[in-house]
């Protein structure tokens, strides 16, 4: 007991009944007992004064119990808020100022932001992030997983064509595939269009490693671009469809019997995308301590694998098959296996407890074993495959734009808009060789005098947003 008095000596006061002396000094947010040697009593006993805390007897409206006690969720003070309280009825909606929770208009929660001091505008408060954590405080996850939303833009340089520059070599290169004699209309490559948004998958794991350091391996791909288009010809008339294999029906003359004097055209294009790495990434705090970032540096996978088929169906006149159905399936296949080393960063700004805001980026050059292939199938000639295959440097360059809004400790809600460039790459449609066609005819097979090249000049620009949820152990 009097070790009891002592220390609420020490404080600055006791409390006392209505005759007895007042305590000259308390400290602020300092609570009596609720009656003589007990904490037990929901009140004061009969008589006897009890100073209020900090905030004084009532909190804003004055919706407090007797004295400014929390005994119950709607007065103030640490437990609780009355009518504008983190705790009471209407969760902090109209304002006010109470305990250490993030109360309405006036209150803040326990930590502090940047661009916010930590108080939710009033009616929006029971919006607010999980508001543990403010400034300085690390980036961490454990495991993400979201979708990744892409839309696919590339430059076509146009395929290899049978026209030749006598003076230099070259062979010259276009789009135009088909035409039909008959109307004028035609068909290219670059009507293929895979500027579209398509779903894949992205996953993150990280692993602590040591004070701010840690090892992160991500994914993301199964991003399926696919698009097509034809020509079609009248079938009550002769067919009048010709190929870029016989420059439309002139060399030769009237074409060949499988790709020309066709009633349909068709092309297809089929594209997806495969990305695997490995990230050491270390953390580093700035001078001012809104902000946080790292350096990462890693290796990087790509898998780019592309398909085009130019296919072709006549009439039942074959000139070599006894009158049996001319048709023709050319396909070219494109791999780029694409490997090397990245290096990057990421900077994150901590807008207020639970909310923050962040850019990342990388760059790396990549190693492209990139393989064509070309197929045959037709009706006059037996099939014919050709494969070529050689390496390149691939440049890659990512960059992302990153919030995160922070749902509970483990919890938290992330949206991207991500960015990825990649140049040195072998399309699909940009390596369709049409040259020397004729030399396969009986042949089974394509010969020497088709030249073949790989071109590897394409570009391909991928542009979307990610959303998805960070778990923390």
């Amino acid at each position: 007991l009097l070790a009891g008095l002592a220390l609420l000596s020490n404080a600055g006061g006791f409390a006392t009944d209505a005759a007895g002396q007042m305590p000259g000094v308390m400290s602020a947010g300092f609570m009596t007992p609720d009656a003589p040697m007990s904490m037990a009593f929901p009140g004061p006993a009969p008589g006897e004064v009890v100073y209020a805390g900090a905030r004084g007897a009532s909190c804003d409206t004055g919706s407090c119990g007797p004295g400014g006690m929390c005994s119950d969720p709607y007065s103030c003070g640490p437990g609780g808020c009355g009518l504008g309280g983190g705790n009471g009825p209407l969760r902090g909606m109209l304002g006010g100022a109470c305990g250490t929770g993030a109360c309405g208009m006036g209150g803040c929660g326990p930590g502090t932001g940047c661009l916010f001091n930590g108080c939710n505008p009033g009616l929006l408060g029971f919006l607010a992030p999980y508001s543990e954590g403010g400034r300085a405080t690390p980036r961490w996850f454990d495991v993400y997983a979201g979708t990744l939303v892409l839309q696919r833009e590339a430059s076509l340089n146009g395929f290899f064509t049978t026209v030749q520059d006598p003076i230099t070599g070259q062979f010259a290169r276009d789009t135009l595939i088909s035409r039909n004699t008959a109307n004028g209309d035609e068909m290219r490559t670059s009507d293929l269009n895979l500027n579209k948004l398509r779903a894949g998958l992205e996953t993150i794991v990280a692993l602590q490693t040591g004070p701010g350091t840690s090892l992160e391996a991500r994914y993301f791909g199964l991003n399926d671009w696919s698009d097509s288009r034809s020509l079609e010809a009248d079938r009550s008339q002769p067919p009048t469809l010709f190929s870029a294999f016989s420059e439309f029906g002139t060399n030769p003359v009237n074409g060949f019997d499988d790709t020309d004097r066709s009633y349909t055209h068709t092309i297809t294009y089929d594209s997806t995308i495969h990305n695997g790495e490995v990230n050491f990434r270390r953390a580093y705090a700035p001078a001012v301590d809104c902000f946080q970032g790292s350096f990462l540096a890693g290796l990087r996978y790509i898998d780019l694998n592309e398909k085009f088929r130019f296919a072709t169906v006549g009439t039942n006149n074959n000139t070599f098959a006894f009158n049996q159905l001319r048709f023709s399936n050319f396909d070219v296949i494109a791999r780029n296996r694409m490997f090397g080393v990245q290096i990057g960063g990421d900077l994150w700004l901590n807008v207020m407890p639970g909310l923050k805001m962040g850019v990342e980026t990388k760059g790396g050059i990549l190693g492209n074993q990139h393989e064509i292939e070309h197929v045959l199938v037709a009706n006059s000639i037996a099939s014919g495959f050709e494969s070529l295959n050689g390496d390149e440097a691939t440049l890659l360059t990512e960059f992302s734009a990153t919030m995160l809004y922070r749902l509970s400790y483990s919890w938290t809600l992330r949206g991207s808009y991500n960015l990825l460039y990649l140049d040195n790459v072998a399309l699909a449609p940009s390596n369709f060789n049409v040259r020397d066609y004729s030399n396969g005819v009986g042949g089974g097979a394509f010969t020497a005098a088709r030249a073949p090249t790989i071109d590897v000049d394409g570009e391909i620009f991928y542009q979307g947003f990610s959303v998805g949820g960070e778990y923390t152990w």
